[in-house]
């Protein structure tokens, strides 16, 4: 029987070097970047984040602009030399680590917010940022281990 890698682990080689190419001809990269920057200025400045999938680290720039400190899991190497490469000086403001999101190398309490844009999408983008971004946004705690674990796992 043909085993089937875990949804989004395909970022690899070629895929994950023209990744940010390939999606900045999308509409819907731009609503959803849009849609993020609105988020993040709801938000106090100077959090302690982290950004699962970090991907090519779209939103780090975001990040900077409030002064958060950021670090970034993702389960292809390949997307983080795609985010090194894109990002340039940014890239090394951040901590970046290889890993899987069902085996969270950070200790509880680690975080002040997530960012996980990897749960189902829903009927807009606004929808789908506001529940998939800052889903802790309300509650004035760090996640913890398990919180992150179980919103990855939705």
């Amino acid at each position: 029987m043909k085993q089937t890698p875990p949804k989004g682990d395909t970022y690899y080689n070629k895929r994950a070097r023209n990744y940010e190419a390939r999606r900045l001809k999308q509409e819907w990269w731009h609503v959803e970047q849009d849609e993020m920057k609105s988020l993040l200025e709801t938000l106090p400045r100077g959090l302690k984040v982290v950004d699962i999938p970090f991907g090519t680290g779209r939103f780090v720039p975001f990040y900077d602009e409030l002064g958060y400190q950021v670090h970034g899991l993702d389960a292809s190497g390949d997307m983080l030399v795609a985010a090194r490469e894109s990002l340039g000086a940014l890239y090394e403001k951040c901590s970046c680590t290889i890993g899987s999101a069902a085996d969270l190398p950070y200790e509880d309490g680690a975080f002040d917010r997530h960012c996980c844009r990897t749960l189902a999408a829903k009927d807009s983008h606004r929808e789908s940022m506001q529940l998939d971004a800052w889903y802790e946004q309300a509650q004035a705690r760090p996640l913890s281990h398990d919180e992150l674990v179980r919103l990855q796992r939705c």
